[in-house]
């Protein structure tokens, strides 16, 4: 009987697939009645492999089913910037997938989950808090809070003594520590035990999310899954931890004395409950975005710096040449400063081209379709899944010539001076671009200048050059290694 009833429905999962499809989808592999084309991916060790293939067969917009949900993969700048820029109202929401809407942002909370008008009053908000700190105007407060770490980055860099480590450990702390000090109004010790419990959290998470996606297209798998548990269980301690800091701050909060993001939201919410408007923010939006500072703000920069302190090992001239230009700018005893950068382009350059050549976020957060719509002559119907294909634009042969080889200078011109690209879109692009774009690219400076204007990076003695295989989760990361330092 149960044979029968399978059979049945893989039957009439097989006719929904070839008749009950919305007509002029964009192409794609028609996949396997329940699972779609979870099979074609599952071969790739890494997705964007995957989707790489499949654009050279279906082009730079194309669809696929996986499990329940449909998906349109966007290629190319062109495609992903027609999109996300062009039809910014249609493209901008999030899907309510389970592994992200209900694990992780507090069933569509905010600013990284939210969609419609309550993820434009929370990006709006938070664009303002950010404006308030000095982010994205780089006031000279932010600036010295940065440089105050990357004080601490060095002597705690220093007391190796040359012997191997991880830099990830201690890059991690130095950047988990500004969004510390943004959010929380303070500063741990590395090796902080409740810090580095938090982060644990944060990172394992990172790395059960890809396991748990399973979730997100056939949702029954929930019951099943030990990935999908085990996020739910990570961020119900995130959560209790982060009502803990909130609590905390509303016993102490001083409405004259504005501390942090914390005090900021506390006034926001007070201030939203005597209003009474329908879209006021609450509780729930100020743990979803207190989290969303941490897994955002942490991940993107840790992972970036990880990254350049591998390629300065592997590339041992291209760090001397940094080296000689912080010489030649900085000098050996005055700490870097933002002001620098238009005198040190090379740092810059090498910055640029290490997210680009790591495409740390090789497709972004998914988008979701607001409500039916069309992209280049083909229809796109409301709830669709999008995925933008960002390690397409940063690895195409059109725009970055050899594009596998480290590069810095792709991003000078002639001069000397720095080039922008548009194209360069390693935080995405559109009116849900990374918010901490700025931060990071300001905490990648000037640690990584800090460092290298101190010590010599190597790969200890009689040890194998760091494996350039990426390791997979939601973003990139850089297979585990160990360096050494040598003061200069």
């Amino acid at each position: 009987m149960i044979a029968y009833i399978l059979s049945a429905v893989i039957v009439l999962a097989s006719l929904w697939m070839v008749f009950g499809r919305t007509r002029n989808l964009p192409p794609g592999p028609m996949g396997l009645p329940l699972v779609g084309s979870i099979l074609t991916l599952r071969k790739y060790q890494l997705l964007h492999d995957g989707l790489a293939d499949l654009r050279t067969v279906y082009g730079d917009v194309f669809s696929m089913r996986l499990g329940s949900r449909l998906f349109v993969v966007l290629n190319g700048y062109d495609a992903i910037r027609e999109a996300f820029v062009g039809q910014s109202d249609h493209f901008s929401d999030r899907p309510e997938m389970l592994s992200m809407w209900k694990a992780i942002t507090n069933h569509g909370r905010g600013i990284v989950g939210s969609s419609g008008s309550r993820w434009k009053k929370s990006r709006k908000f938070a664009q303002g808090v950010l404006r308030h700190f000095g982010i994205t105007t780089r006031k000279a407060n932010l600036e010295r809070q940065i440089q105050e770490e990357s004080r601490y980055f060095v002597d705690a860099v220093d007391n190796t003594n040359g012997k191997p480590f991880e830099p990830a450990l201690l890059i991690t702390g130095a950047v988990a520590n500004i969004i510390n000090s943004l959010v929380f109004g303070e500063r741990t010790d590395y090796g902080d035990e409740e810090t580095e419990k938090f982060l644990g959290l944060v990172d394992r998470i990172v790395k059960l999310s890809l396991k748990a996606g399973a979730v997100d297209v056939i949702p029954l798998v929930k019951y099943v899954s030990p990935s999908y548990k085990e996020i739910v269980i990570c961020m119900e301690q995130i959560f209790a931890f982060v009502k803990k800091k909130i609590e905390e701050h509303r016993q102490t909060f001083d409405p004259n004395d504005i501390r942090d993001f914390i005090d900021m939201y506390i006034q926001e919410v007070e201030s939203s409950k005597l209003s009474g408007s329908s879209l006021s923010l609450d509780d729930l939006d100020m743990e979803a975005a207190i989290k969303d500072f941490f897994f955002a703000g942490i991940e993107t920069t840790s992972i970036g710096l990880t990254w350049a302190f591998m390629y300065m090992v592997r590339y041992p001239e291209i760090q001397k040449r940094i080296q000689r230009d912080i010489d030649r700018v900085i000098g050996k005893t005055r700490q870097p400063c933002l002001a620098d950068e238009e005198e040190l382009p090379y740092v810059t350059a090498t910055m640029l081209e290490v997210l680009r050549i790591a495409s740390i976020a090789p497709t972004a957060a998914p988008h979701c379709v607001a409500e039916d719509t069309t992209l280049r002559g083909y229809n796109i119907p409301q709830g669709t899944i999008v995925i933008p294909h960002i390690r397409s634009v940063l690895f195409d042969p059109k725009l970055w010539p050899e594009p596998e080889k480290f590069n810095p200078e792709r991003f000078l011109d002639k001069d000397g001076k720095v080039r922008r690209f548009d194209e360069h879109i390693p935080f995405s692009t559109g009116n849900r671009i990374c918010l901490g774009e700025h931060l990071a690219k300001m905490e990648f400076f000037l640690f990584f200048s800090s460092l290298l204007q101190q010590f010599t990076f190597t790969i200890p003695k009689g040890a194998e050059p760091p494996n350039m295989t990426p390791l997979y989760g939601v973003g990139l990361k850089p297979s585990i290694y160990k360096l050494c330092v040598e003061r200069r």
